[in-house]
């Protein structure tokens, strides 16, 4: 028959046990540090780069803009130039 523990054997293992359980923590806690970390670098990369495309959408929509009011200038102007043309055609060629 074994001898029956002793108060102070089952202290020491419970000790034993509870550093063994805190050192786990401690490691588990560490790594999460680091994926939290990770992922904070992450999402400040991500909103870097968004806030850059968004500079970019609204550049390329003021560019947008801008042809659109060329577009028309050009089309009126063309618009204004074929009676002329047409007009010097005919006293160049008759009708």
């Amino acid at each position: 028959m074994t001898a029956p523990d002793t108060p102070l054997a089952v202290l020491d293992r419970t000790w034993y046990a509870l550093q063994q359980m805190d050192a786990k923590i401690h490691n588990h806690t560490s790594q999460f540090e680091k994926v939290l970390q990770a992922i904070l670098d992450t999402k400040t990369s991500l909103e870097t780069k968004i806030d850059a495309v968004t500079q970019d959408v609204n550049l390329l929509r003021a560019d947008h803009g801008k042809l659109s009011e060329r577009v028309a200038e050009t089309e009126t102007d063309v618009a204004g130039m074929r009676p002329t043309m047409k007009e010097r055609l005919y006293s160049l060629f008759g009708e």
